[in-house]
């Protein structure tokens, strides 16, 4: 497994291997996005606190998985980067989520 990356590298080399234009390109990109706005941060902060939960919940707090999922869920809803219109348009998802079987 370790040998395998410098092996496809031999085999099947880059097209481009030089790319200097690349860090200034971001730079523009990144300053034409803007700053984050509040919902993104919140997003960020969320996504942090679920990661947090999902890797030590379980040990610490006996939490599972989905209790973290659904907490996360609440976050987003409560603090408004998520609407009910949001959730309930993402009908493939709590399919999923749930497991409902279709008769």
């Amino acid at each position: 497994m370790l040998v395998l990356p410098a092996l496809l590298y031999r085999v099947f080399p880059p097209a481009v291997r030089d790319t200097p234009e690349a860090p200034g390109q971001a730079r523009s990109q990144l300053a034409e996005l803007g700053r984050m706005s509040c919902q993104e941060r919140t997003v960020a902060a969320i996504f942090v606190l679920l990661l947090l939960l999902w890797s030590v919940g379980g040990q610490v707090w006996d939490l599972s998985a989905t209790v973290s999922a659904f907490a996360g869920v609440a976050l987003l809803l409560v603090t408004g980067v998520l609407t009910w219109g949001d959730l309930v348009a993402e009908k493939a998802a709590w399919t999923t989520l749930c497991g409902s079987r279709s008769r």
